[in-house]
């Protein structure tokens, strides 16, 4: 089975990059307890537009099966501004 990755903006103002190393130190662990659905990684992800995060799924199953931009703004208490959920690293299946 390939990992499927979604790419997520949240509608922030651009943080700094302490700002968004401590944003990590503390959404991680919570991160970390989604392994067991499936998430392989989570990276933390900044530019002048805002900041967002690329997560890596086992399979396009455990993205579908936890993804959905209600559940992720619930978990981060975030607007999801826009997301690309890709399969097989190549194709979109979804997008905002």
């Amino acid at each position: 089975m390939a990992p499927c990755i979604v790419i997520c903006h949240f509608a922030l103002p651009a943080p700094t990059e302490a700002q968004l190393i401590e944003v990590a130190k503390q959404s991680a662990p919570k991160f970390r307890k989604l392994g067991a659905r499936g998430l392989i990684s989570k990276d933390y992800v900044r530019n002048e537009h805002g900041a967002g995060g690329v997560y890596v799924w086992e399979s396009r199953a455990a993205a579908q099966a936890w993804f959905t931009e209600d559940r992720l703004t619930e978990y981060t208490g975030l607007e999801v501004a826009g997301y690309v959920l890709l399969a097989d690293g190549k194709r979109a299946l979804a997008a905002r």
